[in-house]
């Protein structure tokens, strides 16, 4: 694809009515994204632009989107860099992670919506629970609200399932207990934030988090 198909893509999508593009694990790309962003930019493209990441991204590459990106959507995998070098071969990810979602913060802040409830611009973190990491888990937590603050919107997912390279290790060859869920949201909740998603089927009470949704997917 060429850059200008992309640039007609983008608008392509803007006039059947989505409510935003999405670039997906998009930083291999990102010289060419962003020539194509401004041939579409200068074709009245004006929906919000979504940075779906991994969260593994390095300040240089985030700093140039500083006021190109409306919607930053990264992952938060890690905070314990033991665990971060096992399972994705990355022992600096919470520290890589952690100073790309300080600067996505400064660029954007908390997510803000329409009357519609569709987002227009701000910081939604996933964070997918592992079996047996509840700590991790935990630690992420701890790192947002150091970080970020209590005020960034979590979406808290557990739709973990065992991939072929996991099924002789336990705990990684097993489904996530709905117990294990069900203690880090608690502790989610207990820590303060405020906004956010978890997932529909894991046994979760809201009526004390009533910022909190239930989704049974992502939000993307």
């Amino acid at each position: 694809m060429s850059v200008e198909d992309f640039a007609q893509g983008m608008l392509g999508l803007q006039k059947s009515g989505v409510h935003n593009i999405n670039w997906v694990t998009p930083t291999h790309y990102l010289p060419w994204l962003l020539e194509g962003l401004k041939l579409a930019a200068l074709e009245e493209l004006r929906i919000p632009l979504v940075y779906n990441c991994g969260g593994y991204e390095t300040l240089e590459a985030i700093k140039l989107l500083d006021g190109i990106v409306d919607i930053y959507l990264p992952d938060a995998k890690y905070a314990d860099a033991e665990l971060a070098g096992k399972l994705s071969s990355a022992p600096d990810y919470p520290e890589v992670n952690r100073k790309a979602l300080r600067e996505m913060w400064r660029q954007v802040g908390a997510l803000e919506v329409d009357d519609e409830g569709i987002a227009r611009k701000g910081l939604i973190v996933r964070h997918l629970v592992i079996p047996g990491e509840s700590r991790n888990t935990i630690s992420v937590l701890d790192m947002l609200k150091e970080t970020v603050g209590t005020t960034v919107a979590i979406s808290l997912l557990g739709q973990y399932f065992p991939s072929p390279r996991v099924r002789g290790t336990p705990p990684y060859n097993r489904s996530l207990k709905i117990s294990e869920y069900q203690e880090v949201a608690q502790y989610m909740f207990e820590a303060g934030f405020e906004n956010g998603w978890v997932q529909e089927g894991l046994g979760v009470e809201l009526r004390h988090r009533p910022d909190f949704r239930k989704d049974k997917d992502e939000m993307w």
